[in-house]
């Protein structure tokens, strides 16, 4: 008798029950057979659900999102996995890069009470609270664990490989998760609202619309994605600086076209964990533009910088 329905809508603008997990903008509803009360809601990151949804005869509720996601219902108790995505992204991941941030969302998938890292001599831990996260069977460092997200880093050992197949240990129970392409560069940059990087000014304070960065100055930003060979660490804290395995280009939008920028470093970001990339580069001194491209490999993203 309940009403289903999938799709997107912005963070906070939902009639969500106490206690549901905002995990990204696709959601997936259950009403009243009249429309007046929200039975259940769950959000899953973009991409997850939102295309199409379908109950069966035995009562399973079936959604489909752009990304290819297929999310099946399953008993409340149950852990659940909702979602994929880049550490630096609410989007549903396609694919997945070595030695990238990587989270996973979903219901019951790890403690109740969340943990940070265990990280000794440098080393950070494969198992936290009753979790790990394999990849083709190898545990993945992890960064965070909690009731409804995982923080970890894909294993340098799926390069190369042309998929990887996902499963989660969880207290509850184990997850068989989807098998992924693996691409050889992923780039993720830290953003915060409407894109603008997560950067800093030359003279080391945030860049910020009251801040913007001047002209031919110097920013850095941060970002994932930047690919490995087998042998990259990949459970580390990143203690010396090291060049990024794949070449790094920053360019901006000039003229209908891309004008490549002076890097000064591109490499591991020091007392971070593996994975974590910072980019030091050369503002354009004559040109005023917001729009940047961060190239690693054959694959890029686009971010903002506030500048004057």
């Amino acid at each position: 008798g309940a009403i289903w329905l999938t799709g997107s809508a912005a963070l906070g603008t939902l009639p969500a029950p106490s206690g549901t997990s905002v995990l990204g903008e696709n959601y997936i509803a259950a009403l009243s057979p009249d429309g007046t009360a929200v039975f259940s809601l769950v959000t899953v990151p973009d991409g997850g659900s939102g295309q199409a949804i379908q109950t069966t005869t035995a009562g399973i509720v079936a959604t489909l999102g752009n990304s290819g996601a297929l999310l099946l219902s399953s008993p409340a108790q149950a852990p659940s996995l909702l979602g994929i995505a880049g550490s630096f992204s609410w989007t549903a991941a396609n694919s997945v890069a070595p030695r990238s941030l990587l989270s996973l969302y979903g219901l019951n998938i790890g403690p109740a009470t969340a943990q940070s890292a265990s990280i000794s001599n440098g080393t950070i831990a494969s198992s936290l609270g009753g979790v790990q996260v394999l990849f083709d069977g190898i545990a993945a460092a992890l960064l965070y664990v909690g009731p409804t997200q995982i923080n970890a880093i894909v294993p340098s050992l799926v390069a190369g490989r042309r998929s990887t197949t996902i499963s989660i240990i969880t207290p509850s129970g184990t997850i068989a998760g989807p098998s992924l392409p693996v691409v050889n560069t992923l780039p993720q940059v830290s953003t915060a609202s409407f894109g603008f990087a997560n950067a800093l000014n030359q003279d080391g304070t945030v860049n910020a619309p009251r801040n913007p960065a001047p002209r031919g100055s110097i920013v850095t930003i941060w970002a994932t994605g930047g690919g490995a060979q087998t042998f990259t660490p990949d459970r580390s804290i990143n203690s010396r600086l090291q060049g990024n395995p794949y070449p790094v280009s920053v360019l901006t939008l000039s003229a209908q076209s891309y004008t490549s920028l002076e890097v000064l470093y591109a490499g591991d970001a020091p007392d971070q964990p593996s994975g974590v990339i910072q980019v030091n580069f050369r503002l354009p001194a004559s040109q005023f533009s917001t729009i940047y491209r961060l190239q690693i490999g054959d694959a890029n993203a686009d971010f903002f910088v506030y500048i004057r």
